[in-house]
């Protein structure tokens, strides 16, 4: 039997080593025509990835969250969270100097703080 330390420790190893080979992919834009629905258009990504981009994201992510729901009152919580994340992950994906193991844990850290905005 392995020791669950050691097995722990080989799965973690295991695991970054998959993700250090895998590139961050990033979603497409859904742009659709439901009413109270977000349109994700990739005028509007860009838009938003630049804004995200440009520095204070907790003070944004904040304010694009309420004015999300304030112009979509329709919008689910989980549309909100993915269009944000949809718009940060090209920023991002594009920063040098940093692996894929660290570009996808910078995406973990900005979703779970987009999700505790949003709820």
């Amino acid at each position: 039997m392995i020791p669950k330390a050691r097995f722990l420790g080989a799965a973690t190893a295991l695991a970054l080593s998959y993700a250090s080979a895998v590139a961050v992919e990033c979603p497409m834009p859904q742009p659709t025509s439901r009413l109270g629905v977000i349109p994700e258009s990739a005028v509007n990504v860009q838009d938003l990835s630049a804004l995200l981009e440009s520095g204070d994201k907790t003070n944004r992510i904040g304010i694009i969250v309420h004015n999300l729901k304030q112009s979509y009152p329709n919008a689910e919580n989980s549309e909100i969270i993915n269009y944000l994340v949809t718009a940060f992950c090209p920023v991002v994906k594009q920063l040098n100097g940093l692996g894929e193991v660290e570009k996808q844990l910078q995406m973990d850290r900005f979703t779970s703080q987009v999700v505790s905005i949003v709820y």
